[in-house]
């Protein structure tokens, strides 16, 4: 309100900003935000935030049968807790990807993908090679 009036008598963004504290690129939207809808655009916090669908202990226990499952040593899909997850919200989160890894980092989970192969194991030339080499030693060639 009192960068609003400052402005309103004419004193500079830079001024407003160092005297109230308000951020000087916001000022000016500040000031459409008043012009156009009023007083009650401006005392509304419509700022971003907790978007969460579901509370913290809401999670934990969507995700407890998970956490048995991988416990036991099973390997858990994050497309299975979608699906639960969509299930207990009542909607898709066919734009959300990124719900689903924000919910499992919240609690503390972290992505481990078994690999195809070892990256350190040698070419299957340098394995024969090796075979070879260990053939003729026992000849005693």
């Amino acid at each position: 309100m009192h960068a609003l009036l400052l402005y309103a008598q004419g004193m500079r963004r830079e001024e407003i900003a160092l005297r109230t504290g308000v951020a000087y690129n916001y000022i000016c939207p500040l000031v459409v935000k008043y012009r156009d809808r009023g007083l009650a655009a401006i005392v509304e916090n419509r700022c971003g935030g907790n978007n969460r669908l579901l509370t913290f202990e809401e999670e934990a226990e969507l995700l407890a049968p998970f956490i048995a499952q991988a416990e036991a040593g099973q390997i858990v899909e994050t497309s299975a807790i979608l699906r639960a997850y969509e299930a207990k919200v009542g909607r898709t989160m066919e734009n959300d990807h990124g719900r689903i890894y924000r919910v499992l980092a919240r609690h503390g989970w972290r992505f481990v993908m078994p690999r195809s192969k070892n990256p350190g194991k040698a070419s299957e030339e340098e394995i024969a090679l090796a075979k070879n080499k260990i053939l003729c030693a026992g000849a005693g060639l």
